[in-house]
């Protein structure tokens, strides 16, 4: 773990590479019933020998750069969810080639995946609806989660308070064309409707998203930001 990342937690130098920079191991017996009940009924039978879950996630560009250097940048259905399955299948089998490893997410079955960032201290919620944290801003990105039947040794919250507290202009509250922030109750009655507009300013980007000033070096590059919300526009557009 370095000093100016502290959600580099595994000290992996395949994952630093590759822009896989968060990274937490959390142990069954410590999960709130929540998080074991939105597990998938399969795993229920391995709660009283107790089983670990892996996240990884990633923080700035590097993960984007590597991906586009990768065999699956040019591949079909949902490259980046595949990239990221393989890379975090190679590390389980470096790190515990002994154990069985199961891939919650990306999957077919919903994860929980902000309260698990919760728990491991990566996520704050932020008034547009995504994750913050002080070192990442919102420029980061849970990319995969496996469950592990083995009890691995949990790694520590990261503790830090949500860089939104502090923050005094909050320039994320004027930028949204939907005015959604505004009206947090309404959020996604109002978000998603503008998004699927002609016109929308939104349709490859979230402006209020862009307008956060915290930690807004690690912002995306524009052909990543563009590939996740246009992606996010389709699944929007199958409901």
């Amino acid at each position: 773990m370095t000093d100016s990342n502290p959600y580099d937690q595994l000290n992996s130098p395949f994952l630093s590479e590759l822009g896989f920079n968060l990274q937490a191991v959390l142990h069954s017996n410590c999960l709130p019933n929540d998080v074991l009940a939105s597990l998938p009924d399969q795993f229920a039978c391995l709660q009283s020998s107790g089983f670990s879950i892996l996240m990884l996630g990633n923080g700035g560009n590097r993960f984007w750069q590597r991906f586009q250097e990768s065999e699956f940048a040019h591949q079909a259905n949902h490259p980046v969810d595949r990239y990221s399955v393989s890379v975090a299948g190679q590390f389980v089998l470096q790190r515990w080639p002994q154990y069985t490893y199961h891939v919650l997410y990306p999957g077919p079955h919903p994860v929980a995946l902000q309260r698990l960032g919760e728990l491991a201290g990566w996520h704050h919620d932020s008034p547009i609806k995504v994750g913050i944290n002080s070192v990442w801003g919102t420029w980061f990105a849970y990319r995969a989660v496996l469950l592990i039947e083995a009890n691995l040794q949990a790694t520590l919250p990261v503790q830090a308070d949500s860089p939104c507290t502090s923050c005094q202009q909050k320039p994320c509250l004027n930028q949204c064309p939907s005015n959604a922030l505004g009206f947090p109750q309404e959020f996604l009655e109002r978000c998603l409707p503008y998004r699927l507009q002609p016109n929308s300013a939104c349709q490859s980007t979230c402006l209020a998203r862009e307008a956060c000033p915290v930690q807004a070096q690690h912002r995306y590059s524009r052909p990543q930001i563009e590939y996740h919300y246009l992606d996010s526009l389709q699944t929007i557009k199958s409901l």
